[in-house]
Formats: C-alpha cells, sequence, structure tokens
C-alpha cells in the first residue's frame, strides 16, 4: 500500500509471551493481567474467548486437512484468492471509471479542555481505474495531541468497511480482494499518525471516520450506475456512540461496561426503496446486543425506554432508516461514573443525491429529577425532553447521580433525492405509521393532508411545493456569486429568473447519476451534464455542475434535520450547503462544510471512458 509505513515503538510494557505455550494455559500469565484489571472477571472472559476462537478455527481447519491433504487445502485457498481477485476486479470494470471525493470531520481530540474546539478533517479521493481503486488520504488533518487518532490497522479496516459491503457483497471475502486495492496516505496524519500518538479512541474515532470517507466516495462512484444505486449505497452506521461506566454496585463491587446497545444503527435507502431500520454497525451487517434485562441485572442501571428513534432518520425521496434510543437512570448505586468518546454531536453526516441528513449523535442529561417519585407513582416518562435536560459534546466525563437520567440517541441514516419529489401517498403512510408528524410532512416534504390526516390534499400539495420550488430558484445564487459561505442574515431574491438552457436534439443520454444528474453525449463526441428532471444544460462534464448550480445555506438545524446540530447551535462552525437546477429547482446533492472549505467535487468521470460509452 503506497506511502503507508507502520513503525516500531522503542518501548513496550509487557516484553512478547505466549497465554497458550505448546497447548498449555499459562495461568501465572492469567493472573498478571487480571490483577493489573479493574474488572478481571470480564477480562478474564475475553482472554479466554479468545483462546476459544482460535481453537474451533483450528480444529476445522485440521478436519479440512485430514480429510483432503495439506496440498490439497492449500491449493484450494490460493485457487480462491486468485477467484476472489478476478471477481472483484470483473466487478471494478462493471462501475463508473474516474475520481470521486468525500470528506468527513471528527470533533474534539479528546476529554481534555485545551481539546474541546478541535476540529480533524478526513478527506478520501477515490479512483477506479478499472482495475483497481486506489484510496488516497492526502489532505487529511494531522495528527491530533489527543486520543482520537487511529493507527495503521485502523486506516486499512475504515477502507475495507467502506468498500466491501456495497461493491463485494456477493463475493467471498479474503484477501484476493485487496490485491486490487492501494491506500495512499502520509505519516503523521488523523490515520496514520507516528510515533507517540495516542490511538485508544481509533477504531471508533479515526477507523470510523475513515470508513464513512471511504463508503462516501464510493457512494459517489455507484450513483453512476443504476444497477448498484438501485441494490446498494453505503455501509451501515457512520457513528459509534462510544460509552464506559463504571462505579460500585449495590455491594460495594466495582464494575465497569460499554453499553453495546448503540450498535443498533442503521443502512442508507437506495434509489428505489426506503432503508431499513437497524441493520448493524459499519462492516458488521447485522445488529446483537444485550437483553434489557440482562443488562440490569449485571449493572446498577435501570431503563426508562429502549426503542426505534421515531425522529432518528434523514428525508428524502427515499428516506432514511431508524436507529435505536435508550434512556436509564442509576440504580441501587450512589453514582456512576460516564466517559463519553465519539464524535458527531456538532454536525449530522450529509444526504445522498440531494437527500436531507439524518440526526446527529444525541446525548442528553437531565439532572435532579423526580423520576423516583413518579416509578413509585407508576408514570414512566415517554421522553427525556418532559425534564429540563442538556445536550452533551461528544466527548468528555459526567457523573450520574441517582435522580440523574441519562439519553442516548443513535443516528439514523440520511435521506436520497430531493425529499419534495417523494410520493405524496408514501408521505401520509409515514405519517399514518407515527413515524412522521403532520407538521414534518408539510415542512421538509411539501405534502399537506386533509384536517383529519387520512387523505392527501393534492391541490394543496401542488402549490406547496410549487412554493418550495419557486423559493429554491429565487434566493439561490450561483457558487461564484457569495462574497463569504455562511448563512445570510436575510436572504435577498434575485433580480431575475436564471435562463433554462435545455440539451440539444439528437444528443446521446449516456447514464444518469443519482435522481438530479444525466450525463449526454453531442454529435461532436464532448459529454455534458444535465439535469435528470427539466434537461437544463449545466455545463461540459469535464467541469462540476455545482458551479453551474443554485446554492443556498443554511444551518444544519434549519436546513436539513432539527437536531442535525445537537451542540454549538449558537456559534455553528458547519453548515449546509444545498445545490439546485436553475431550471426546475430539483435538488440534486448537498454538502456539509465549514465557511472556509471549497466546494467539494464529488465525482469526475474519465474522459476516456465517457468517450467509449
Amino acid at each position: 500500500m503506497t506511502g503507508v509505513q507502520t513503525c516500531a515503538l522503542p518501548i513496550s510494557l509487557y516484553p512478547a509471551v505466549k497465554i497458550v505455550d505448546e497447548g498449555r494455559f499459562r495461568t501465572d500469565f492469567d493472573r498478571l493481567l487480571q490483577r493489573n484489571s479493574r474488572m478481571p472477571g470480564i477480562l478474564a472472559l475475553d482472554t479466554r474467548s479468545m483462546i476459544a476462537g482460535n481453537y474451533a478455527a483450528r480444529r476445522d481447519l485440521m478436519t479440512l486437512v485430514n480429510q483432503y491433504g495439506k496440498d490439497v487445502v492449500k491449493s484450494v485457498m490460493i485457487m480462491m484468492l486468485h477467484k476472489t481477485s478476478e471477481m472483484f476486479g470483473a466487478r471494478l470494470k462493471q462501475l463508473p471509471i474516474g475520481t470521486f471525493r468525500s470528506r468527513e470531520w471528527n470533533e474534539i481530540g479528546g476529554a481534555a479542555p485545551e481539546l474541546q474546539d478541535e476540529v480533524y478533517e478526513v478527506q478520501c479521493t477515490m479512483t477506479n481505474t478499472g482495475q483497481k481503486l486506489i484510496f488516497d488520504f492526502s489532505g487529511t488533518s494531522p495528527q491530533c495531541t489527543g486520543f482520537a487518532n487511529c493507527g495503521i490497522g485502523g486506516l486499512r479496516s475504515g477502507v475495507i468497511a467502506g468498500f466491501m459491503e456495497p461493491i463485494a457483497y456477493d463475493i467471498p471475502w479474503n484477501a484476493g480482494i485487496l490485491v486490487n486495492v492501494e491506500i495512499i496516505s502520509q505519516e503523521g496524519t488523523l490515520n496514520n499518525p507516528t510515533y507517540p500518538a495516542a490511538v485508544s479512541d481509533g477504531i471508533t474515532e479515526g477507523a470510523i471516520v475513515t470508513a464513512a470517507a471511504s463508503s462516501g466516495a464510493v457512494c459517489q462512484m455507484l450513483l453512476g450506475s443504476e444497477e448498484f444505486r438501485e441494490k446498494t449505497l453505503v455501509t451501515s452506521g457512520a457513528n459509534f456512540l462510544g460509552n464506559t461506566l463504571g462505579g460500585l454496585d449495590e455491594h460495594g463491587q466495582m464494575w465497569g461496561t460499554l453499553l453495546m446497545d448503540v450498535i443498533g444503527m442503521t443502512a442508507t435507502p437506495t434509489a428505489v426503496s426506503d432503508a431499513k431500520d437497524i441493520t448493524g454497525s459499519g462492516g458488521i451487517p447485522y445488529t446483537q446486543f444485550s437483553n434489557v434485562e440482562t443488562n440490569e441485572l449485571h449493572y446498577p442501571i435501570l431503563y426508562l425506554y429502549r426503542r426505534l428513534g421515531r425522529d432518528s432518520w434523514g428525508h428524502g425521496y427515499r428516506r432514511g432508516g431508524r436507529a435505536i434510543e435508550l434512556a436509564f437512570k442509576p440504580h441501587r448505586t450512589g453514582a456512576i461514573y460516564m466517559l463519553l468518546w465519539n464524535h458527531g454531536a456538532e454536525f449530522a453526516t450529509g444526504g445522498i443525491a440531494g437527500g436531507l441528513s439524518a440526526s446527529a449523535v444525541r446525548f442528553k442529561l437531565a439532572r435532579g429529577t423526580p423520576i423516583d417519585q413518579l416509578l413509585t407513582e407508576g408514570k414512566v416518562p415517554h421522553s427525556i425532553d418532559e425534564f429540563e435536560c442538556t445536550p452533551l459534546a461528544a466527548k468528555g466525563e459526567n457523573l450520574l447521580l441517582p435522580a440523574d437520567i441519562i439519553y442516548f440517541g443513535v443516528p439514523g441514516s440520511a435521506g436520497y433525492g430531493d425529499p419534495i419529489r417523494r410520493e405524496p401517498e408514501r408521505v401520509l403512510a409515514d405519517v399514518q405509521a407515527g413515524i412522521l408528524t403532520t407538521g414534518e410532512a408539510h415542512r421538509f416534504y411539501g405534502v399537506v393532508l386533509t384536517d383529519d390526516g387520512r387523505r392527501v390534499d393534492q391541490a394543496a400539495t401542488d402549490e406547496e411545493r410549487a412554493r418550495i420550488n419557486e423559493q429554491r430558484l429565487l434566493f439561490g445564487r450561483f457558487p461564484d456569486e457569495w462574497e463569504r459561505m455562511v448563512p445570510p442574515e436575510e436572504e435577498v431574491p434575485r433580480p431575475s429568473r436564471p435562463e433554462r438552457r435545455p440539451a440539444e436534439n439528437g444528443w446521446r443520454e449516456l447514464f444518469k447519476v443519482g435522481m438530479g444528474i444525466k450525463v449526454f453525449r453531442d454529435p461532436e463526441g464532448k459529454g455534458w451534464f444535465a439535469c435528470a428532471e427539466c434537461g437544463h444544460l449545466y455545463c461540459p462534464a469535464d467541469e462540476d455542475p455545482k458551479w453551474r448550480s443554485l446554492l443556498r445555506i443554511g444551518n444544519l438545524n434549519d436546513f436539513s434535520h432539527p437536531t442535525a446540530q445537537m451542540t454549538r447551535v449558537e456559534k455553528p462552525r458547519f453548515f449546509q450547503r444545498q445545490f439546485y437546477c436553475p431550471g426546475c429547482g430539483l435538488m440534486w446533492t448537498n454538502e456539509l462544510a465549514r465557511a472556509d472549505d471549497s466546494i467539494l467535487r464529488q465525482f469526475e468521470y474519465d474522459a476516456q471512458w465517457l468517450a467509449n460509452l
């Protein structure tokens, strides 16, 4: 992998030892490890489960060797690697050839006060050559002085998690795929740090942000393929709500845990279907976590609820999926120490092809509530918002007291496509299912229901959607007309509506990108981008159509999702940029960005590939 090097650490706490030596379990070293742990029982179980896994793998492998012989088994393994590499190479030839970009952020470097204002960016430029995928992370922020870096393993696993599910879902997952993958990264960056950078939170920080940036670039490539945008887009989950809980239980015994409920994440929608609810975490396409009763049995906590978050998902032509939310309190203990270590409370992951983002990471803390009295009276709160509560930052420490309630809200998935193009009947069905209010149907989808909420008022809906389109055309400005890319204090109408430029007759349509862009070839063989809805001509295919689109910029909670930003709301650093067709107002893409971030060119197709279509 080009540009990636590991570093040798000059010191080690323990010398390399074998906990199982020639088949004998080293009880002396096992005791040493347990004596140095605050949770020796859990550590002992972890150690023994890993050993059991190795024994099971060895047993199964030896069964094959004994049945077929080592030469046959080795030959089959080599054949599988070659076959997988051939299959993956053939898959890359099916996909659009070109360069595709994405960027993601991680706020706050650690719990220390001096790290609270830090923001780290991961840039991913992915090129599909038709023979290999090249992931280039040039431009990624320097390594942080906190614990949010990830090592080489996190970089590699982030890349693999970013493309394996959406591209190789029907191909055997083995090292043969990696022959067709190259990673470019510079030492001393967030996902390729050098000693003595801290990487203790690397998996849920640097690695997940790397996976999100990688899958974002992959998604831009798949949007140009009808087969793949209708089948699969990106992996499950872009945020892991890292949490460490601990203290003394009612017996005075030390306890600690990480609540794995938070892997109740969800994948994105496709071009033809809404997202499924709770599909697992990134790279792990299933969900498995403890029952509420099991956690309450082992730890001094009492759940008030654990359920699908009604409003965690993003709006779009195809809506996002719902993730899990939960609230609990300390139970039969004086206090619980809580450490949060994650990202995404200040901003939400952006939408797809004009869809809107889902919620941000949501932590809320309600102090000194009358919860014990309410439970005594048989009253169970339905929401933490029934109490005065405070949003918490993505990283930090808190001490939970018996009357406190803590809420974890996992972000759902973002939407796909312009929300006001969603069929009104689907919007009505969401309202009737209880996952959308009539107010949200009106605000995000431009759908007006009858007074009884049972039917769509089609005339009023058509009028409202026309009004939203007109607002886009009236207040949108071309990117080069913006002096600074921040929300204006007051939107000023354009002096005149942009002129619509239709594609010429006789031009050949090559393919569609998402639901908003079509690629044409003119009679002279030159490629062009045009609106997929009204045919407005943006620009030649070697330019970025964003620069020929109308742009509006707004605060995240106003322009995307009501809880797309939970912290720094008064002085936001991130904004939503929405890009519209100047001819019809279709929102074909959007991006999360800070004021000084350049407009991201998301796709750049290979000229020779276009010429050969």
